[in-house]
């Protein structure tokens, strides 16, 4: 899930291959999308023939899996990602039905994807460790692959890569030639654009199951939710991040929010949450996680010396599936939260 800039859509990725878009004032679904049959976005409604119903039926296709907005833009671009490799960007302009303005595939699933601060290029990655970007124009509106990264372990004893599938990337708010990655190798690691052959930096200690990281607008720290039960959510320094020497989290909370200290024992909650998504609002003041095991959602506010997380709310899954994704709008006015069945629930903050 996630929200446009401007607060007033909500995207959602499908495992039937569909985008859903959400008006985020009404609550109310306004298109369905699909790059296997990209003229067709309207939706099903009562009292349609079976003609119009058939028309608008969706063929099965593969699984989207991530997607995310053209940042602070007047032009309403979505990019998503599936697992069989597709990269697909619409242009959801307001007045008019959305358009796949560009579609490219690779070899690999593919899993996560970030758009750079200065929104010329479009990073993708996935199953096979490779992280691909893309030149992107807004008035061209195409993707055109520029580089790779990655997909090697190590080129004479210095990490080049992920050992393990890339499941979260995300780009600094303050430098377009930043990205970092996360995999479920239990790394999160720092790229420059500028240097195609390593990473600049590592962060040890996460336990990554999704799109759960985070970048502060000041570009200083990196927020992480773990799918696990201890030292659950993190943050890091990113100016102590070192290619030759990763380092551990400088501060560690329990999902109730509480401070956990280095070597302590983290305290025991009668709730607890496997983490599968996590991500703040512009202020990186509103972070949202969403996750499994005790499926919820959760609120918190991040408080300015970092001592803690003050709960702002806990939301239930409905059903009983896990609540998969989580969404905080960059104003923080608004937080969307996805059950695995599909349900999405929107809370006002």
């Amino acid at each position: 899930l996630r929200f446009s800039p401007c607060g007033s859509r909500l995207a959602g990725a499908y495992f039937d291959g569909c985008v859903r878009i959400f008006d985020a004032e009404s609550n109310a679904q306004i298109f369905t999308l699909n790059v296997a049959r990209p003229t067709i976005n309207g939706l099903i409604t009562a009292g349609m023939d079976a003609e119009a119903v058939d028309a608008r039926r969706m063929p099965d296709s593969d699984s989207v899996t991530n997607l995310r907005w053209l940042p602070s833009s007047r032009k309403l671009f979505l990019a998503i990602v599936d697992i069989a490799g597709t990269v697909g960007l619409w242009d959801v302009a307001k007045g008019r039905q959305p358009r796949l303005a560009s579609k490219t595939s690779c070899a690999a699933e593919l899993s996560a994807l970030t758009f750079t601060s200065d929104r010329s290029r479009l990073i993708v990655g996935g199953a096979d460790r490779v992280l691909r970007t893309y030149d992107f124009s807004e008035g061209a509106s195409e993707l055109r692959l520029a580089q790779t990264m990655g997909g090697n372990t190590s080129v004479l004893e210095r990490t080049s890569g992920h050992t393990s599938k890339l499941v979260a990337l995300c780009a600094s708010p303050a430098n377009p030639d930043v990205v970092l990655s996360g995999g479920l190798d239990k790394r999160v690691l720092m790229w420059d654009l500028r240097i195609q052959q390593h990473p600049v930096g590592a962060a040890r200690g996460t336990e990554l199951a999704g799109d759960a990281i985070d970048i502060d607008q000041d570009g200083i720290t990196l927020f992480v939710a773990n799918h696990r039960g201890e030292r659950m959510m993190q943050m890091f320094d990113l100016r102590n991040l070192s290619a030759s020497q990763p380092v551990v989290a400088s501060r560690s909370f329990s999902w109730a929010g509480e401070l956990v200290q280095e070597g302590a024992v983290a305290p025991k909650h009668e709730a607890s949450c496997m983490a599968l998504s996590a991500c703040w609002d512009n202020q990186s003041k509103i972070i949202a996680v969403a996750g499994e095991k005790d499926p919820l959602g959760q609120l918190y506010r991040r408080r300015t010396d970092d001592s803690g997380l003050d709960m702002l709310g806990t939301v239930p899954c409905r059903g009983s599936g896990s609540m998969f994704a989580a969404s905080v709008s960059e104003d923080g006015k608004r937080a969307a939260f996805g059950c695995s069945e599909g349900h999405v629930q929107f809370v006002n903050l």
